[in-house]
């Protein structure tokens, strides 16, 4: 890797790091639940730590780990997480075009058993290198702003909303990659 792909990368890793981004989505989330009055929501800044444990020990405390959080009468919870920011392009002199992966995986806090996992993939605008670098990455921070907000639309309403069959025709940046009915252990 030449030292200008390697600065935009540098640039680009130190514009998500103060973005705070997995703060961010979790809070965009957190705002459109709000609105929904049938179910009650409750903010966990944290989550119970998850320590290595034996297969002996997993199987034995099945799924304790969230047990803490159902004795405070939390029943159910959403996990909203950003495994994978991406850039695509074949060539530095060429544009490349934002994809952020975002995984969520609706549980049961007393066994820990999967209710609903969906992955989403938002795609942003492309941009030559030099571009997505220029002013501290300002073009990747204007990105996730749009973003963020639409990929939290669409989790809290695959999550919280009946599905409306006339709104899968409309086309969108943020697509559905996958919806799995267990989670991966």
């Amino acid at each position: 890797m030449d030292l200008p792909e390697w600065a935009v990368i540098q640039a680009v890793q130190r514009s998500i790091d103060e973005a705070g981004l997995p703060t961010r989505l979790r809070d965009q989330v957190w705002e459109r639940v709000q609105g929904y009055q049938t179910y009650h929501f409750e903010l966990v800044p944290k989550l119970p730590s998850d320590r290595q444990k034996t297969r002996e020990e997993s199987n034995r405390d099945n799924g304790a780990r969230y047990w803490p959080l159902r004795h405070q009468g939390i029943q159910t919870l959403l996990k909203v997480r950003i495994p994978l920011i991406e850039f695509r392009g074949a060539n530095p002199e060429d544009s490349f075009r934002l994809f952020v992966h975002v995984e969520t995986t609706l549980l049961r806090t007393d066994n820990q058993v999967c209710l609903r996992h969906r992955t989403w993939k938002f795609e942003g605008e492309s941009h030559r290198l030099d571009e997505w670098s220029e002013n501290d990455a300002k073009l990747l921070i204007d990105e996730l702003d749009r973003g963020l907000p639409l990929i939290a639309q669409r989790v809290t309403q695959a999550f919280f909303e009946r599905p409306s069959w006339f709104s899968f025709g409309v086309s969108t940046p943020v697509t559905l990659k996958s919806e799995l009915l267990t989670c991966r252990r």
